[in-house]
């Protein structure tokens, strides 16, 4: 079950997210609210981390881009922030990676 902070009669925006105190917790930005969803479980750990590992080697062998873990923020659009537990950005999209989060939609592209 997710925790919805309540921001206001308004949507949080990006700017104001990342203006947001530093913290431990994982939090989110889905639709302007602040969701901050509990710890996840040792079973859903054990399998995102096989995604990830099996990912990470894949790419090793064929270097078509690169494979992230969480805690990663990926902005879609001003009002929502996602922290996926695995992510690839292909090579064509490595200009999304910017120093602190990823810009735009990760995976594949032209």
């Amino acid at each position: 079950m997710r925790t919805l902070l309540k921001t206001g009669m308004r949507p949080l925006t990006t700017k104001e997210f990342y203006r947001l105190p530093e913290s431990n917790q994982f939090c989110e930005l889905i639709e302007g609210e602040l969701v901050m969803p509990p710890s996840p479980e040792p079973f859903h750990q054990a399998v995102a981390g096989t995604i990830f590992g099996e990912l990470y080697l894949n790419l090793r062998d064929h270097p078509l881009g690169l494979a992230y873990c969480a805690p990663l923020d990926v902005e879609l659009s001003p009002v929502n922030v996602y922290q996926p537990d695995v992510l690839y950005v292909s090579n064509a999209r490595k200009d999304r990676v910017k120093r602190k989060r990823v810009v735009g939609a990760p995976g594949a592209g032209r």
